[in-house]
């Protein structure tokens, strides 16, 4: 685990070795009790938390194989025997995953009240409809197809209509979710609070991810950075140790919503170890510093 390490070690590479060993342990839960729940009976809260543990779970996986890079066989042009350390990519699946892990507290665990809790159900649905029409008409599907999809959308306005909250809103409050084809009522950076968790993760991770997920000069600049051999593992060291944050926080999320998956998730106590850790840590303002050597 990451206190562990940084107060057990002294080298970056040290601190990597400490960091991969607790991730790994992670993201085998992760798959275990994805795997272990996927077919259980539930409801459409719980089916929708497993779909969020699922995604987060793979996603993370793919990090730890970028950082964990095999050799290089099926393309001979990379270098015979060589290791391809694709640290920009990782910066852009994190993003995916500490999303993925927001969303799922603010769709899933932030509602209070039955109604609340269903129109998030009925937002988030509608939201996949949208998109999904507006990607047949970007890409020509068949047209009955995209009428299917703008039928639904129109159903779900019915049964957002139907709810007991909606009737106590003001006109304009009722129009605008009414009209709004976001599963959110909230931009990120608000979501991220009310996660619990500190909105300097916000200001910095989210900043630092999105350049590279835009390609923008910083993140193509830092390829450049490489002088060394050593150098790609040392790029990777935050990436494991947020992959473990935002996958940890993902099971947690899973085992409130899901008491069979929590009951799986109790009987490793490292596994818990690791949750409470960054349960009580994702609430303490973020210094960058801490993690550099």
């Amino acid at each position: 685990m990451v206190d562990k390490a940084f107060n057990k070690v002294k080298t970056i590479h040290q601190v990597i070795e400490t960091v991969e060993e607790s991730l790994k342990e992670v993201i085998s839960s992760a798959i275990n009790i994805s795997v272990k729940t996927s077919k259980l009976e539930c409801t459409r809260a719980q089916a929708l938390a497993s779909d969020f543990v699922t995604k987060n779970a793979l996603v993370s996986l793919t990090i730890w194989r970028i950082v964990n890079p095999h050799e290089i066989v099926s393309f001979p042009e990379a270098g015979k025997y060589s290791e391809v350390h694709d640290f920009p990519s990782s910066y852009v699946l994190l993003r995916t995953l500490f999303e993925g892990c927001v969303n799922m507290y603010y769709v899933l665990i932030y509602p209070q009240t039955a109604d609340e809790k269903e129109l998030r159900l009925i937002m988030w649905d509608r939201h996949a409809c949208y998109e999904s029409a507006k990607m047949g008409e970007a890409l020509k599907y068949k047209q009955y197809l995209i009428d299917k999809e703008k039928s639904q959308i129109e159903i779900f306005k019915e049964r957002i209509k139907n709810l007991e909250m909606f009737n106590n809103l003001e006109e304009k409050e009722k129009q605008s979710l009414l009209d709004t084809h976001n599963f959110a009522l909230n931009k990120l950076d608000a979501r991220v609070k009310i996660a619990g968790i500190h909105e300097s993760y916000y200001a910095y991770i989210y900043k630092l991810l999105s350049n590279y997920a835009h390609s923008g000069a910083f993140a193509l600049r830092q390829i450049h950075e490489i002088k060394s051999p050593r150098m790609p593992k040392e790029l990777t060291y935050l990436q494991m140790i947020f992959t473990e944050m935002f996958l940890s926080l993902t099971l947690k999320f899973f085992g409130e919503i899901f008491p069979k998956a929590q009951t799986i998730i109790a009987k490793n106590k490292r596994l818990l170890e690791i949750i409470e850790f960054w349960d009580s840590y994702k609430k303490k303002k973020l210094k960058v510093y801490s993690f550099n050597f």
